[in-house]
């Protein structure tokens, strides 16, 4: 029984490190996510100004486009054709304000990892039912996070993280046996 029990004790501290690096992490990205929302809406909010700026600056050679490979190819055409558009300020604003949501994501994901192993340090078992739904709503962000590499990496993912969840979901199923039977 101590062999358990010592086991037991390691997932509580594994857990309690796991618990705070989780937090530093969320609070890190919560941080990370509001400045890339203030930036996207202040390249909003100040889209005119910057892409005057953005041509004045390319057309008396303070800003040079040009792609990491030289001057020529399609990187190069598109910035180019963004700036001169008068549009970049839209670009900016749409990735920022893209990173500012994947970055509040990840710190929704961090809070319910979090949660699992603060509920594994304050349990007796990983296996209880609450922990599985907690599991289940980390595993949906790290699928949908994976589709972002690709399909079949998303689909791998999915697939892999389904299996751990009817583990599981099995493990709560024995776990509640065993509680039934002493």
């Amino acid at each position: 029984m101590s062999g358990v029990n010592s086991k037991i004790e390691r997932i509580q501290k594994t857990s309690k490190v796991v618990l705070t690096v989780a937090n530093i992490m969320k609070v890190f990205f919560i941080a990370a996510a509001a400045v890339c929302i203030a930036a996207g809406i202040a390249a909003v909010v100040f889209g005119e100004e910057m892409n005057d700026r953005l041509v004045w600056a390319t057309e008396n050679g303070f800003l040079r486009i040009g792609g990491i490979y030289g001057d020529d190819g399609l990187e190069s055409d598109l910035t180019a054709a963004v700036i001169q558009g008068r549009h970049m300020s839209e670009v900016v604003s749409g990735y920022m304000l893209a990173a500012g949501g994947m970055l509040a994501a990840m710190a929704v994901m961090l809070h319910f990892i979090g949660r699992i192993f603060r509920d594994f340090r304050e349990s007796y078992s990983p296996f209880q039912p609450g922990l599985v739904k907690e599991l289940k709503i980390v595993f949906v962000l790290i699928a949908v996070f994976s589709f972002k590499t690709s399909l079949l990496v998303g689909f791998l993912v999915s697939l892999a993280l389904w299996c751990v969840i009817q583990i599981f979901d099995y493990g709560c199923e024995l776990q509640r046996e065993s509680d039934e039977t002493l």
